[in-house]
């Protein structure tokens, strides 16, 4: 038996050097450059395209069994351009023999250096790469059959081992090209370096690239690092310590980068259908996000939930590092914000609940709540305690205090319906806001609604408190017509007009309660269009008031002195009090008109009617004022009186300018009337008796016409 395993021992170690001696021929005599064109039409075979091998291949054996080749080429797909789909300048894999006898593969490295793959969608939409699916999908499925009578029971249940000792990608280059629409992107100076890797253990990964697009125009460094594992037995994948860092190129930001980092542990189950994303950390331009992330059925229709902190950070400093310039009126503006909140995404809603985020002195609390994407139908409930819009208007649009009233613009400027772009939505919300500033005007206890349905915005209700009183409105907007057309309701109710005014930089030209009710309508595209459109009803009245800038009781006065060639005594206090001052407005197309304008008071009476123009700003109204007490006028060439006689006056000019202008030949007409009639009936009254005096009352209505 001994002399059996002495010949037995002796038999391996001559067929060990056997075949020791064979690989070393092989390699010695059997050239692989040889057989470039066998390699080459198999290559072929299972791709469908032409492979060349330009430079030498070269090949190890033994302790690993390695290949090594340059200068690699496939052809483009048949009908594009003749530039390769892809090449190689070196691939270079090694892989441990010994162990592949139990079943593992332990690879010493694989390098690919100068690689370059090609793809393009032609103009009729074909791209370059839909041959090489098809030729890969026909032999996976000619090999399924092979692979399932080779594989035993015992190979079966063995588990899958993997170990690369190197794995080094370098200066790899990824082209794509869609000639329908004129977008490019490059991917170039890729490289991926890993050491260590084995399947269940941990391993490090670094990836690096430059990214380079056209439409949109973006120029990146991309560089990614983390401790892999995988484990496809157990079908589990982690990432750990994973950092993501994105450089973006561009001269329009200040420092000429804008570097945005990502950190993050991720952890993929497919056993279990869930991931979880846990310590994330987004930094950029000052910019701090935390928050962690959940998820369940992966593979199917994913739930993600998770929560997230945005912690203080200056908004329009990061902005202007993003290249973004924002100049509002307050310089101080979004320069402290920060917000949290808890989210749910799947592919067909998106949910942001307990939402609590500050901008400025601003509180807000909420939520909003994609709940159909396919149906873009979006909910909301938003509350601010307060805040000052006017802080963030654009710079350029500061109104300055006691500037003239804007005069609306002309010239057509039509931009398509400026609510087009929400008529494809459906939204249903709520809103409130304690306390705010617009316009300078001070408003309190704002609650509304915001309902988009079937391409109809409604703002309604809207209600409100405002000096003193209260605001109440309907909007409805049409967003689906090519030409929006808008439906205005408003009330308010015991407003101090005064305070307003002034609010806005007006002055308090005018004071008093007011109550006012419109009902408007009108469409456009255009400030013009609008304006030229406008239709509807309007009914002010206003009480206990002022209007400053005309005492009436003086003009009229003056007005009875220039008819008289007299003087007048009356004091010009340039204001006109009043105890009610109303009208009523029908508006077409843009003119205003009224015949009952009212303004009582204890001296006077005023009465008016006439129209404005609004687009023009021009006002056009015949006026007649009625002193209720005598006025102060010397008695000049002709005595009469002045109580009760109706005075006729025009105004005219603009919003701005308004010209008060008194009709000098109808007032003489009425002034010698009454002149007259006082001194004919004095005489008639003493000379033939009282009755005398109506025969001559119907020869001075001769000088009524």
């Amino acid at each position: 038996m001994g002399k059996f395993f002495k010949y037995l021992s002796a038999c391996v170690a001559m067929l060990v050097v056997l075949v020791i001696l064979a690989i070393v021929l092989l390699m010695t005599v059997v050239n692989p450059n040889n057989y470039k064109s066998e390699i080459s039409k198999i290559a072929q075979q299972q791709t469908g395209r032409n492979v060349t091998i330009a430079g030498n291949i070269s090949w190890s054996f033994f302790p690993w069994l390695g290949f090594k080749v340059h200068d690699i080429t496939m052809a483009n797909a048949p009908g594009f351009n003749k530039t390769p789909f892809a090449h190689v300048g070196t691939a270079d894999v090694s892989v441990m023999v010994t162990p592949l006898l139990s079943g593992k593969i332990e690879v010493g490295k694989i390098v690919l250096a100068n690689a370059q793959i090609n793809l393009i969608k032609n103009a009729q939409g074909q791209n370059n790469w839909a041959d090489l699916l098809k030729h890969s999908q026909k032999n996976s499925n000619a090999s399924k059959t092979t692979a399932t009578k080779q594989v035993s029971t015992t190979t079966s249940d063995r588990k899958l081992q993997i170990a690369i000792s190197n794995i080094d990608i370098s200066n790899a280059k990824v082209s794509w090209q869609d000639q329908q629409t004129g977008q490019a992107v490059t991917i170039s100076n890729l490289t991926i370096n890993s050491k260590g890797f084995n399947l269940g253990q941990p391993f490090p990964v670094t990836v690096r690239l430059n990214v380079n697009s056209k439409k949109p125009d973006l120029h990146a460094e991309l560089a990614f690092s983390s401790k892999v594992t995988l484990n496809p037995n157990n079908e589990i994948y982690t990432l750990k310590n994973l950092v993501l860092t994105n450089a973006i190129r561009d001269k329009k930001h200040p420092t000429g980068k804008f570097i945005t980092n990502l950190r993050g542990n991720l952890k993929v189950n497919l056993k279990t259908n869930t991931v979880t994303f846990a310590n994330i950390e987004l930094t950029s331009g000052g910019m701090r996000i935390t928050g962690n992330l959940s998820g369940t059925q992966i593979m199917q229709t994913p739930l993600l939930k998770g929560n997230f902190k945005v912690y203080t950070f200056n908004l329009k400093s990061f902005l202007n590092k993003a290249g973004i310039k924002l100049q509002t009126i307050d310089p101080q503006a979004l320069s402290t914000v920060s917000a949290s909140g808890n989210f749910q995404a799947s592919p067909k809603f998106f949910k942001l609940t307990n939402l609590k985020a500050m901008v400025d002195n601003t509180n807000i609390t909420g939520s909003l709540n994609f709940n159909d994407f396919t149906r873009n139908a979006l909910d909301f409930n938003v509350s601010m305690d307060r805040i000052n819009f006017d802080r963030y208007m654009p710079k350029q649009q500061a109104a300055k205090t006691g500037s003239k009233l804007p005069k609306p613009s002309l010239t057509k400027t039509t931009l398509g319906n400026p609510f087009a772009a929400f008529a494809k939505y459906n939204v249903a919300g709520n809103y409130a806001i304690k306390q705010f500033t617009y316009g300078k005007m001070q408003f309190s206890n704002l609650k509304g609604q915001l309902t988009i349905n079937n391409g109809y915005i409604k703002i309604a209700p809207v209600n409100m408190n405002l000096y003193g009183g209260s605001s109440s409105a309907n909007i409805v907007i049409n967003a689906k017509a090519p030409v929006a057309h808008y439906q205005v309701n408003e009330k308010l109710a015991n407003v101090q007009i005064g305070p307003l005014m002034k609010s806005i930089g007006k002055g308090d030209k005018v004071t008093g309660v007011a109550n006012f009710n419109s009902q408007l309508s009108f469409s456009g595209n255009d400030s013009k269009a609008m304006i030229s459109s406008l239709n509807g009803t309007i009914n002010m009245h206003t009480k206990n008031g002022t209007i400053k800038g005309v005492d009436f009781a003086h003009q009229l006065a003056r007005a009875f002195s220039l008819v008289q060639k007299s003087q007048t005594s009356e004091r010009d206090t340039s204001s006109t009090k009043f105890s009610n001052f109303s009208a009523d407005f029908n508006i077409r197309n843009g003119i205003a008109s009224t015949d009952n304008l009212l303004l009582d008071s204890d001296a006077l009476d005023v009465t008016a009617q006439g129209s404005s123009n609004i687009a023009k700003q021009s006002l056009n109204f015949r006026v007649l004022a009625t002193a209720l007490t005598p006025l102060k006028i010397s008695s000049g060439n002709f005595k009469f009186q002045t109580q009760n006689v109706k005075v006729p006056f025009q105004i005219l000019g603009t919003y701005n300018n308004p010209k008060i202008i008194p009709d000098i030949a109808a007032l003489a007409r009425v002034v010698l009337q009454g002149t007259l009639q006082e001194q004919i009936q004095q005489g008639v009254t003493k000379n033939l008796g009282k009755n005398a005096g109506e025969q001559i009352q119907k020869i001075l209505d001769i000088f009524k016409q």
